[in-house]
């Protein structure tokens, strides 16, 4: 926690940030001096670490110093407590709610991993935990974070420039470093202890901003949309069981960065820090972009656009004033921004052409997103309360008095439903093709864009607890009664969530852990393989779609396929060559039965040692060939040295001596097939 929050924290307060609003906004600021960093580095070939990333957040505090002494001096909040005890006062129902919630949501996660056969290093057995394992496993051997340069990691034989973002996986390489704990384990906690503070600070933040005032009521808010998140299976449990921890991540910080960058009209002073916690969120992953901005525009349309902070300067100037500072934010940050994605150009398609539609009516579209039972949470009821909580906050912002800095609560959470209905089922014609164009941003997935709504349903149901809870102590002429209230509120919603949150708890922390993809015979085959010298000089080959990959991330043995993902390689390359024609390996040509053929030239240049199988695949439409399986034990150039039930190892005869393969096969559990 101390590592995602406090340099990003301590460059916030260096700038003039306020106490409170330093420590939210510190996450994003984070990852945005070691997400520049990693980049940095890796364009000038310097070794991302612990030591460079500290230089990085040295450089980050002397440049918030210069920018607070040189450019805008500190000056005293326009409103607000002017006594620090005040601040307190107002601040902590706010950071209670938070931090209980994000103890609950951890303690939920790591509870079930820690009790799996494994513990805290068991795998996760999801399509990109893999990946994420694995750039994280190369950051700690390699020292290269860049996400220009994940090329070098996915495709191992071209190199074919990828990009993807990598400041997520560039904290979890410090964090490794510090803590010295294996990458699996640093998988585990990272993928867990990260939502678990960001989703309640995210919530707390949205709430205080739509509450827009400086109070006590605004603190109680905060503090219960904070709990009330912790109750929505769509915002951690589900997206955590996807393995989209990145983009999880990055939509939390989207909603804090949006929180904060509307700050910026009133006060000028802090658009270094709104534009380096813009520019960290978008590193952790490219979404946040679109998110702030949807946000952000809803806000400018409905609210700003018709009060602007200025209205001395005239109604043009005023606006165009209040413009010019969100755009100050905003075009450095995209100016850093947009040669990375360039580099990624290519994959572009790759991200469009996803598609999660179901199989559903009109009106069933519009319910699921309503009432956010999309991707594994429509297997549980609705969380009826949080939705009628969330809908009575929401009619309370819009026809209260001050509803005009709030008239752009509901059209952004009626938007933002309207993007969920169709990802679930496209809306045809120019309609369809318009809302394409930002939930293609998202791979037009309703788990990921019903995050959005989620989030705006803890803020408002926040708000319309706080404001009940106001209104009994003003009723009871006790400000005691209403604290007294907001606890009891708190405490109820924190226990209603962990109920009716144990199933999907249970399913998203447990049972990806108990799959038998990576099973206990692929570990032990990976620990035995890891004894072997070859192994570590040469390469191991396996089948992408059965997951072996993992034997890279969990114990530094290098492999082809470091993801599920095919890697750039054509039907032409030494990859696809061995993969389609393994069992051609010693073959020989029609001609010569003792030449090199292409197959045996591919393994040579890919520097295999190794054919690994271990089925079942991923996917079942897309099984791994018989010649990556069945056809390996008659394969003239392989020798089979392992096998443990469906866990077979073949040794590259070129590569392996053959005493070397007769003391592997002793060693094998179980006899190996000699033909």
């Amino acid at each position: 926690m101390l590592l995602l929050i406090i340099p990003g924290a301590t460059v916030a307060f260096a700038a003039g940030v306020r106490s409170a609003w330093a420590l939210a906004i510190g996450p994003a600021v984070t990852f945005s001096i070691l997400g520049v960093a990693a980049w940095l580095y890796g364009a000038i070939d310097v070794r991302y670490g612990l030591g460079s990333a500290a230089l990085a957040w040295a450089v980050g505090i002397v440049a918030a110093l210069l920018w607070r002494k040189l450019v805008f001096a500190p000056t005293q909040p326009a409103k607000g407590p002017a006594g620090a005890r005040d601040v307190i006062i107002h601040a902590l129902p706010a950071a209670i709610g938070v931090v209980v919630t994000a103890v609950v949501l951890a303690t939920t996660a790591l509870t079930r991993i820690a009790a799996s056969a494994q513990g805290m290093e068991s795998i996760q057995q999801s399509w990109d935990t893999l990946w994420h394992a694995s750039v994280i496993k190369s950051i700690v051997e390699n020292g290269m974070a860049s996400p220009t340069r994940m090329g070098e990691i996915q495709n191992v034989e071209t190199h074919a420039e990828s990009f993807y973002p990598a400041a997520w996986h560039a904290l979890g390489g410090v964090f490794a470093e510090i803590s010295g704990v294996t990458v699996t384990a640093d998988m585990n906690y990272l993928g867990v202890i990260l939502p678990a503070i960001l989703i309640p600070l995210a919530a707390a933040t949205l709430a205080w901003r739509i509450a827009d005032r400086y109070s006590i009521e605004s603190s109680y808010a905060a503090g219960i949309a904070a709990v009330v998140s912790g109750t929505l299976p769509v915002l951690m449990p589900i997206v955590i069981f996807v393995g989209a921890w990145p983009y999880q991540v990055a939509i939390a910080l989207a909603v804090i960065v949006f929180s904060f960058v509307t700050s910026v009209p009133n006060s000028p002073a802090r658009i270094l820090i709104a534009f380096l916690a813009f520019l960290g969120a978008a590193m952790v992953h490219p979404s946040a972009v679109p998110t702030v901005l949807f946000l952000g525009g809803f806000w400018w349309l409905f609210h700003r656009v018709w009060s602007p902070v200025r209205p001395g300067l005239g109604p043009v100037k005023a606006r165009l004033a209040d413009v010019c500072l969100i755009l100050a934010v905003l075009l450095p940050a995209l100016a850093l921004l947009i040669p990375q994605w360039a580099s990624g150009s290519g994959q572009k398609d790759d991200i469009v052409e996803v598609s999660a539609e179901v199989d559903v009516s009109r009106f069933a579209s519009w319910y699921r997103a309503f009432t956010m039972l999309t991707r594994h949470s429509e297997e549980y009821r609705p969380f009826w309360l949080i939705i009628l909580l969330g809908c009575a906050g929401i009619a309370l912002v819009t026809l209260s008095p001050g509803a005009r800095r709030r008239a752009w609560v509901l059209p952004a959470w009626l938007m933002s439903a309207v993007f969920v209905t169709h990802a679930i089922r496209h809306f045809a014609g120019p309609v369809g093709f318009v809302l394409a164009k930002y939930t293609d941003l998202h791979y037009s997935t309703p788990h990921r864009l019903v995050m959005v709504s989620a989030f705006v349903v803890s803020a408002t149901a926040g708000v319309a607890v706080a404001r009940a809870c106001i209104w009994m102590g003003s009723l009871l002429k006790s400000a005691a009664a209403a604290a007294t209230a907001v606890a009891v509120c708190a405490g109820g919603l924190t226990t209603y969530g962990v109920v009716y949150n144990s199933q999907a708890a249970e399913f998203a922390y447990s049972s990806p852990r108990q799959w038998e993809l990576i099973g206990q015979a692929d570990l032990n085959a990976f620990d035995w393989l890891a004894k072997q010298p070859e192994a570590h000089a040469h390469r191991t080959f396996t089948s992408p779609s059965q997951g072996s990959g993992w034997m890279y991330a969990r114990n530094g043995l290098p492999v082809v396929f470091p993801h599920f993902d095919w890697p750039i390689a054509n039907k032409y390359s030494d990859t696809a060559m061995l993969y389609w024609h393994a069992d051609f390996l010693g073959a020989g040509e029609p001609w010569d039965k003792k030449a090199k053929n292409d197959v045996d030239r591919a393994a040579e240049a890919l520097d295999v040692a190794f054919i690994y199988a271990s089925p079942p695949d991923i996917w079942k439409d897309k099984p791994t060939p018989r010649q990556m399986g069945e056809r390996l034990p008659v394969t003239p150039g392989l020798a089979e040295v392992y096998r443990d039930r469906e866990v077979t190892i073949h040794a590259v005869r070129a590569v392996v001596p053959e005493q070397r393969i007769a003391e592997m096969r002793a060693t094998s559990p179980e006899p190996v097939f000699i033909p």
